[in-house]
C-alpha cells in the first residue's frame, strides 16, 4: 500500500489548499523546512486521518478541532492509496462531515506506529 497523493485543506497551517504528489517512484520522503512551515501539522493531518476510522467519538480525531482559524471555509484531508503501480488507486476523504471508516489497512498502520520513523539525529560536522 502507498500514498501516491496527499490534498490538505484548511488544516491547522494549511490555509487553502495544498497538494501533494508522491506518486514518484522513491522509497522514502524526506520532510524539512522552517518553524512554522507545516511539518508538524502534515505528520498531524496524516496520524489523525489514520486514527479517525479506530476511534470514533474521539474529540481529538474530529476534524472540526484542527480546523484552521483563519478561515471558514470548511477543510478536509484526501489521501490516493495504490496496493501497487498496476491498481486503481482508492481516494479517501476525511472532513468534517465524513469520517474515514475503520478498514482493517487504515486500522494496522495507525496501531503498527511504523508509517513514520524515528526522527532522524543530525551531526553537526566542523573541520
Amino acid at each position: 500500500m502507498r500514498i501516491t497523493d496527499i490534498e490538505i485543506k484548511n488544516f491547522r497551517a494549511f490555509r487553502g489548499t495544498y497538494h501533494i504528489d508522491l506518486s514518484r517512484s522513491g522509497k522514502n520522503l524526506i520532510i524539512y523546512g522552517e518553524n512554522g512551515s507545516g511539518k508538524s501539522s502534515l505528520y498531524l493531518a496524516l496520524k489523525l486521518f489514520l486514527e479517525s476510522g479506530i476511534d470514533e467519538g474521539n474529540k481529538n480525531t474530529e476534524f472540526e478541532n484542527h480546523q484552521n482559524i483563519f478561515t471558514e471555509d470548511p477543510g478536509h484531508i484526501k489521501l490516493c492509496l495504490r496496493a501497487d503501480r498496476r491498481s486503481e488507486p482508492n481516494v479517501y476523504k476525511w472532513s468534517q462531515h465524513t469520517i474515514v471508516k475503520s478498514e482493517n489497512k487504515f486500522t494496522l498502520v495507525a496501531r503498527s506506529r511504523g508509517w513514520v520513523t524515528q526522527p532522524l539525529r543530525f551531526h553537526h560536522v566542523c573541520k
